[in-house]
């Protein structure tokens, strides 16, 4: 007795469409992927705004620090006259450090102070109570054409904490 030895063959009728998907599925995945890498390389690239436009500098009182919400820093005019920008984070707990200008703390009223671990900074974002070690990082900021530029991506780490200095709040 003779076998129909195509019966059992994958490459059969039955099979033949499990065989072409088979490689055909592969090769249209392929084919996807490689336009979406080509479409990625080509297409121009979303980022995040690196300066923030903070107006003039005659629009900050000294020692009042003005919050950029959306950006997540504080801008500061130093009574020396020197502006300071401070991301709003604790860099050891990650808290938000609001400015609390009723907050009194040797002699001085006036602080950014962490609700999460107590820790409390001066003007220039220098830690001067609680766990802290570092004060809060400091972000570039530049006058440019009589505009406050200041670059929310980019910026030194704060200072390390030394006790023997004054703070720069004012007294009371």
């Amino acid at each position: 007795m003779a076998t129909d030895s195509t019966r059992f063959s994958t490459f059969g009728r039955g099979w033949r469409w499990l065989n072409r998907a088979g490689i055909a599925v592969p090769l249209a995945i392929g084919l996807v992927l490689v336009a979406m890498v080509a479409i990625t390389a080509i297409s121009p690239r979303y980022h995040s705004p690196t300066e923030v436009n903070a107006g003039s500098p005659d629009d900050y009182a000294v020692g009042e620090p003005r919050f950029f919400e959306e950006e997540r820093f504080w801008l500061v005019n130093l009574p020396s006259g020197e502006f300071i920008a401070l991301y709003d984070r604790d860099p050891i707990t990650g808290c938000t450090v609001p400015w609390d200008k009723n907050y009194e703390l040797m002699g001085r009223t006036g602080w950014f102070h962490d609700a999460c671990s107590e820790s409390t900074y001066d003007l220039t974002g220098a830690c001067f109570k609680g766990p802290c070690v570092v004060g809060l990082n400091r972000l570039d900021i530049e006058t440019r054409d009589g505009e406050l530029i200041v670059d929310p991506n980019h910026g030194p780490g704060g200072v390390f904490r030394r006790d023997n200095v004054d703070p720069v709040n004012p007294r009371q």
